[in-house]
């Protein structure tokens, strides 16, 4: 993720090119990620939590509408080894 949008690089790290994501701004900040099986999650900047099938290629905003949440500002994800 950069501030920029989303990036993938195939494995040698020659390529990278950009990942749209259906219904969100390409160029949107990603400020965080985290791989989680066949998921990739994704915190933005403006835009909340997104979860992307990794071999689908299918993308959707996950609702962030806990009482106490001030914006849709996601900064760091971290996975819960108990889930």
């Amino acid at each position: 993720g950069t501030k920029r949008g989303l990036y993938r690089a195939d494995a040698g790290g020659r390529r990278v090119a950009r990942v749209a994501l259906t219904g969100r701004d390409p160029s949107a900040s990603v400020w965080a990620l985290l791989a989680d099986g066949d998921t990739l999650w994704i915190g933005g900047q403006t835009d909340g939590l997104w979860r992307l099938d990794l071999k689908g290629g299918q993308a959707e905003p996950v609702a962030l509408d806990a009482p106490g949440l001030s914006d849709q500002r996601v900064t760091v994800l971290a996975h819960d080894p108990s889930q």
